[in-house]
C-alpha cells in the first residue's frame, strides 16, 4: 500500500514538472522575439546613418554653357576632339584675322591645363594679346632669349629685349604685373608650323619661365586659326578695350619700334580712361 501511495506521489510530481515547462516556455520565446525586434530596429537605425553617395557632376560641359560659366571645361590640344573644338571656335573665322577698330572674335582657346578658355570672359577689362609664333626669333626673344637659350633650333635675336623691360619706359609706370589690365599670351604655332601641343607649349612657358597667374593667361594655338598666314599675325601684338574692341594692332611685327610707339602707349591711355 505504501509503495503504490508513493508511486502515486511521483507521478504527480512529474506531472507538474511538465506542467511548469509548458507555462515557462511561452516566456522564452517572447523573450526571443523581443530581442529580435529591438536588434530589427537597431538595424533600421544604422542604416539611416549611412552617408548617401554624392553624385559626380561631368567635367564636360557644353559650348554654350562655357560662354555662361565662370569655370573653364575640358578641351584637349590639337582638335583631338574635332567636333566639339571647332563648334567652339567656328564663330571666329568671319572675322580673323582681328581688325582695328573691330570687336575682337569670340575665341576659346586651351590652356597649359588642357581646358578651354572663352577670351570674351575678358570683356569689362582691358587687355593686351601677344601672338608668338614659336619658329620666331623675335617671339623668342620677347620670351626673354637673352636671360635663356634658343629653343626649336632658332637663332636669337639679340636686339630684341623681354617684353617686361618695355613696360614702365612706354607705358608711363605701367608694369608687366599691373592689375589694371590682362596679358593674354597665345603661342599660335609650334616648332613645326602646326598648332601646339600641350607639351609644347608647356615647354615653351617652362623654358622661358612666363609669368602665370589671374592677371597673366597663356593659351594655346588652334588648328582653325592657322587657315590665314601666321607669319602675318605672329609675332604680334594686340590692344583691347574694356568694350572688346581692338584698339591698337602691329601683327608681323618685325622688330620692337611698333611696341614702343604704339602698342604699349595705347595701353597706357585705354588704361588711365574708363571710357575706353
Amino acid at each position: 500500500m505504501k509503495a503504490l501511495l508513493a508511486s502515486c506521489i511521483a507521478i504527480t510530481f512529474i506531472i507538474f514538472l511538465g506542467g511548469c515547462s509548458k507555462r515557462e516556455q511561452p516566456k522564452a520565446e517572447k523573450k526571443s522575439s523581443t530581442l529580435s525586434e529591438v536588434e530589427k530596429l537597431l538595424a533600421e537605425k544604422h542604416v539611416k546613418k549611412r552617408p548617401k553617395k554624392l553624385s559626380v557632376k561631368s567635367d564636360y560641359v557644353a559650348f554654350g554653357e562655357a560662354e555662361r560659366s565662370s569655370q573653364e571645361v575640358f578641351v584637349p590640344f590639337g582638335g583631338d576632339t574635332k567636333k566639339k573644338t571647332t563648334q567652339a571656335i567656328s564663330t571666329t573665322k568671319h572675322n580673323w584675322p582681328p581688325h582695328l577698330n573691330s570687336v575682337y572674335p569670340r575665341l576659346v582657346l586651351p590652356t597649359l591645363a588642357g581646358k578651354r578658355f572663352p577670351l570674351e570672359r575678358l570683356k569689362g577689362r582691358p587687355f593686351i594679346v601677344e601672338y608668338a609664333d614659336a619658329r620666331s626669333p623675335v617671339s623668342q626673344g620677347l620670351a626673354g632669349v637673352n636671360m635663356f637659350r634658343p629653343i626649336f633650333g632658332v637663332s636669337p635675336n639679340i636686339s630684341i629685349q623681354p617684353i617686361a623691360s618695355y613696360f614702365k619706359r612706354y607705358t608711363g609706370g605701367i608694369t608687366i604685373s599691373s592689375p589694371d589690365f590682362i596679358y593674354v599670351h597665345i603661342l599660335l604655332t609650334g616648332p613645326d608650323g602646326k598648332a601646339p601641343t600641350r607639351d609644347v607649349l608647356r615647354h615653351w612657358v617652362s623654358h622661358f619661365r612666363l609669368k602665370r597667374g589671374p592677371n597673366h593667361i597663356i593659351l594655346g594655338g588652334h588648328p582653325d586659326l592657322l587657315t590665314y598666314n601666321v607669319r602675318k599675325i605672329a609675332p604680334g601684338f594686340q590692344v583691347i578695350d574694356r568694350n572688346f574692341v581692338v584698339r591698337a594692332s602691329a601683327t608681323g611685327i618685325p622688330g620692337d619700334q611698333v611696341i614702343k610707339g604704339t602698342i604699349l602707349p595705347e595701353l597706357s591711355h585705354i588704361i588711365k580712361n574708363p571710357g575706353y
